[in-house]
């Protein structure tokens, strides 16, 4: 078990939000001034604090280099009110503490690549990707037309020019162009940004390229050298990923080195916001945060709606770092980048006592937990041992990696000593070879974990082992379920747990059994007396007959 990682909070304010967030979690000293030792801290957080009352920069440099985090946090006596501007602080900050230059007016150029090889021909449910990329294209375009001028290529293993960068206000003749593309050839994505590139050299404003892929391409190095060419120019490269196949890693390391972002097609509606257009949204109070990037450790997955900001610190963000959340005018709220072997993050809102409290509220703090763990890195990195209790499988070679500060530590294996061999000055390794199943403990004085062993690769081909689940069920009392009755065992398991921490038993009784029964006597009920009811009539009648001679005229 991995105990609470130990965080330093520097605050002049006592059980603000933000504090109440991190000691939900870790295990935080809340200071109001920095301490002389911080190396046994695996994160600072400093809420609101003044350049001036900081520690001594030597010291934090140092704490970052050797893997640790730190976390600014806004406010009226931070960035550019706390005299961060030019400041040893700010030099390992993310984010310069002035706001960008005002570019009002200023003419915005979009040029979008599709890429039309070979691959895109294939089929997405039950679309071509080229047709799923000509409808992202469009979508785009009809987005982005309002605001800035226009330009489309498209490429495989050569480019191919559509429409020059120019002022599109109606887009019908240039979808048509788009619709009529088809797909063929090789891929080179770097022959794309080479066109892009040439297109953009003559054109005056802020530049951005949308290259629309599948990420499937040869040289890829070049792509990378070329995307980041184009960053030093000045022009953002964004990426948009099409296909279940799409080479992710490439896509989102060509948006990293072109200062873009990557997007699945899903998120083609938050180009807008990539190329800085989308109008400040205007929340309860103030504008409304607006997550930019959604492929970061600290925001994947990440649902944050509905925070609004009364205000917030202006900074610039640097060249080389990443704006996770912003407003809705592209101001960065959240900012990122790595500082030797550690990580540091800038939040311009304040800890929740003026500015942002939406931000510290149920769902939305998972920001701010999200953004300190990400600072942390390895919660294990301050303790003087760890084990790499990696899964193995029987009769594999498995190393396990031991780091210690310990001169010859003493480590045993299911309660064997175990030989190791040194890697370097606080690594160590020894190999181990399971001839079983199951977990096996991996032991030093004051540290322990597990190693789950599992049954050979190749048993994996022969299906699923009912008899011996049959018997752990009957051992257990268990019951067994398969992969349709999975909401069954929703149900039970819901049912369950209310029963257990309200102490109210529900159960269920199907009572149409009941109803059908009901439903049969009734009919039968009806039956009945409708057939006495007849018999009952024919008798009347039947009297009645006999009965008529007697009253009969005679004649």
């Amino acid at each position: 078990m991995i105990e609470r990682p130990r965080v330093l909070l520097v605050t002049a304010r006592d059980g603000a939000p933000l504090q109440q967030v991190l000691e939900e979690i870790y295990e935080v000293d809340a200071v109001s001034r920095v301490p002389a030792e911080i190396s046994p801290y695996s994160a600072i957080v400093l809420d609101d604090q003044p350049a001036e009352f900081v520690f001594n920069l030597e010291d934090l440099r140092e704490f970052l280099n050797s893997g640790g985090g730190l976390m600014v946090v806004g406010g009226n006596n931070s960035y550019e009110n706390g005299g961060y501007y030019g400041s040893q602080l700010e030099g390992v900050l993310p984010v310069r503490s002035t706001e960008a230059p005002k570019k009002k007016g200023e003419k915005i150029n979009v040029v979008i690549i599709l890429d039309i090889s070979g691959s895109t021909g294939n089929t997405m449910g039950g679309d071509t990707k080229i047709d799923v990329e000509k409808a992202i294209a469009v979508n785009i375009i009809r987005d982005v037309s309002k605001n800035a001028d226009i330009g489309v290529a498209a490429f495989n293993s050569d480019s191919f020019l559509i429409q020059s960068i120019r002022k599109t206000e109606d887009t019908s003749t240039l979808e048509d162009k788009i619709s009529r593309l088809q797909f063929g050839g090789g891929t080179y994505v770097v022959t794309g940004l080479n066109r892009a590139s040439d297109m953009l050299k003559s054109v005056e404003g802020s530049k951005y390229v949308v290259l629309i892929s599948d990420g499937v391409t040869n040289y890829p190095v070049q792509a990378f050298d070329k995307a980041a060419s184009l960053a030093q120019e000045g022009v953002i490269v964004n990426t948009v990923g099409v296909g279940f196949d799409t080479d992710e890693s490439f896509m989102k390391g060509l948006a990293a080195r072109g200062g873009g972002v990557y997007f699945k097609p899903s998120e083609t509606q938050r180009v807008n916001i990539a190329i800085g257009k989308l109008e400040e949204g205007e929340g309860e109070g103030g504008p409304s945060m607006i997550i930019t990037d959604t492929h970061h450790f600290i925001t994947e997955g990440l649902s944050v709606s509905n925070v609004s900001i009364k205000d917030f610190n202006d900074v610039t963000a640097k060249s080389s770092a990443q704006v996770l959340a912003a407003t809705g005018g592209m101001k960065p709220l959240l900012t990122v980048w790595r500082f030797g072997l550690g990580r540091v993050a800038s939040l311009t809102l304040d800890d929740g006592k003026e500015w942002a409290a939406k931000l510290y509220s149920e769902g939305s703090s998972k920001l701010i937990s999200s953004t300190v763990n990400w600072a942390i890195g390895d919660p294990e990195r301050k303790k003087d041992m760890r084990i790499d209790c990696v899964d193995t499988r029987v009769g594999e070679e498995t190393s396990v990696v031991v780091i210690s500060k310990a001169e010859n530590p003493q480590v045993s294996i299911g309660g064997r000593d175990v030989e190791l061999t040194r890697l370097d000055e606080d690594s160590y390794y020894f190999s181990y070879y399971p001839e079983i199943t199951g977990f096996v403990s991996v032991s030093s004085p004051g540290y322990k974990c597990a190693m789950a062993v599992n049954y050979a690769e190749e048993y994996g081909k022969l299906g699923v082992d009912y008899e011996l689940l049959d018997i752990i069920v009957n051992m257990t009392g268990g019951k067994t379920y398969l992969s349709d009755d999975l909401w069954s065992l929703v149900d039970e398991v819901a049912s369950y747990t209310f029963s257990e921490s309200t102490g109210v038993a529900v159960k269920k009784i199907n009572m149409q059994l009941w109803f059908t029964l009901a439903a049969l006597a009734l009919f039968f009920t009806d039956i009945v007396i409708r057939r006495l009811r007849e018999i009952r009539q024919s008798k009347v009648v039947e009297k009645e007959h006999k009965l008529e001679p007697r009253f009969k005229k005679r004649v």
